[in-house]
């Protein structure tokens, strides 16, 4: 009460100790929440980086065919690229590609050298086998 009787106005807002709560609660949740996204952001990658090497092996059977020459992928910059003639696919510096043989080849009758087609992280791994007689790509069973 003021010194006239009357009643004075409540102070609205919030106290320190408050703040401090409602600051350790999204600390807690932004220390749970930033691995989960971490973890989806790395899968994506892996996931469009074996997308696009699976891509460029199929699109390079297909010039070999539509061209009628041979077309050969090799794997360049340290794994971190898929290189042929006429197309080239790039991955993350997280990703890697290893081709078994180092080279792939593909024919003008849709055949193939044969081989495998490696994509790795740190957490993922996903081969492909190159059919010798069809050329085509299929994932590997685990």
């Amino acid at each position: 009460m003021s010194g006239t009787g009357e009643a004075l106005p409540c102070a609205s807002g919030f106290t320190l100790l408050e703040m401090l709560v409602v600051l350790a609660i999204l600390g807690l949740a932004a220390g749970l929440g930033f691995p989960v996204i971490e973890r989806a952001i790395a899968r994506s990658a892996f996931e469009q980086s074996a997308a696009t090497a699976a891509a460029l092996v199929r699109g390079s059977r297909a010039d070999a065919i539509r061209t009628g020459r041979p077309q050969t992928i090799v794997s360049l910059d340290r794994g971190h690229e898929l290189w042929t003639p006429s197309r080239q696919g790039s991955v993350p510096v997280s990703v890697f590609l290893e081709l078994r043989p180092a080279r792939l080849s593909f024919y003008a009758d849709g055949t193939s050298s044969g081989g495998t087609v490696t994509i790795s992280s740190a957490t993922m791994q996903r081969s492909y086998t190159l059919s010798r007689d069809t050329g085509l790509l299929q994932v590997a069973a685990p």
